[in-house]
C-alpha cells in the first residue's frame, strides 16, 4: 500500500485561473465515471417525489451532467452546488444556466443553509486533512435525508500510473502534471475511510473501487428503491 501523502496540492495553495478549470473536461470525461456516480445516486432518488441535492466541491461539469442526467430521466429536482473557489462557481454558474433549478454558491459545504435528500462529493476529500475530512462528512451526514455518494480515487500503484499517464498525454502544464497524480497519492484508503468514518458518527456505508475511482456509498435512513 502506499503511504498517503500530505504534501498540498498547487491548486489548494494559489489561486487558479479558468483555465486550470476548463481543462478537467476531458480527464474527468476519462476518470469521473459520472454515470456511476449518477447510477449510485438514482438509488436514492424518488421518481414520484421531489429530490433536494446539494453538490459538495461542484466545479461545473459533474452538477452540469447530473441536471442534464436528471431532466432527461424525468426526476423532479432542485440542485445546489458548492465551491469554494470563486472561479470554479463562475463555471458552474456557466455551465447551468440553462436549468432554474440549480444555484451554485461560492463557499465551504457547512456555510450552505437548508437541508437536502441527498449530497454527492466528488474529488473533494483526498483535499482534506484527516480532521477536515472526518468533520465535513459528519456536517453533510447531518443535512441529508437519504443518503451521500462520495467519489474519489483509489490510491494505489496502478491508479497512480494510469492518472499520470492520462494527465501527461493531454496536458504539459505543470500544475495539473504535479497535482493530478498528488491528487491519488492524498486519497484514502479503505481502513483511513473506516476510521473517518467513525470519527464523523456515520456507521453504515459501503465502498466500491472501480480503477482508479473509489465510491463510498452512505445512507441515510431508508434507502429508496
Amino acid at each position: 500500500m502506499l503511504p498517503r501523502s500530505e504534501e498540498k496540492e498547487w491548486s489548494d495553495s494559489s489561486g487558479v485561473s479558468e483555465k486550470f478549470y476548463a481543462y478537467f473536461k476531458l480527464p474527468n470525461a476519462l476518470f469521473l465515471n459520472r454515470r456511476l456516480i449518477y447510477g449510485y445516486l438514482k438509488k436514492f432518488l424518488d421518481r414520484e417525489g421531489d429530490n433536494s441535492i446539494l453538490d459538495v466541491g461542484c466545479g461545473g461539469d459533474l452538477l452540469q451532467y447530473l441536471a442534464f442526467r436528471l431532466e432527461k430521466d424525468g426526476f423532479r429536482f432542485s440542485m445546489t452546488g458548492v465551491d469554494a473557489n470563486a472561479v470554479a462557481v463562475a463555471l458552474a454558474k456557466a455551465r447551468t444556466k440553462a436549468w432554474r433549478n440549480v444555484r451554485v454558491v461560492c463557499g465551504q459545504a457547512e456555510e450552505v443553509d437548508g437541508s437536502y435528500h441527498v449530497a454527492v462529493v466528488s474529488q473533494v476529500l483526498h483535499h482534506l486533512s484527516p480532521a477536515d475530512a472526518s468533520y465535513m462528512l459528519k456536517f453533510v451526514y447531518g443535512t441529508v435525508s437519504r443518503g451521500i455518494v462520495i467519489s474519489d480515487f483509489v490510491r494505489s500503484r496502478a491508479a497512480y500510473w494510469l492518472v499520470k499517464a492520462g494527465i501527461y498525454l493531454t496536458t504539459n502544464d505543470g500544475v495539473h502534471r504535479h497535482d493530478g497524480p498528488l491528487s491519488v497519492l492524498r486519497s484514502y484508503a479503505d481502513e483511513e475511510i473506516g476510521r473517518l468514518m467513525r470519527e464523523a458518527g456515520i456507521r453504515s456505508f459501503s465502498i466500491r473501487n472501480v480503477l482508479p475511482r473509489k465510491f463510498i456509498i452512505i445512507p441515510r435512513g431508508r434507502e429508496q428503491a
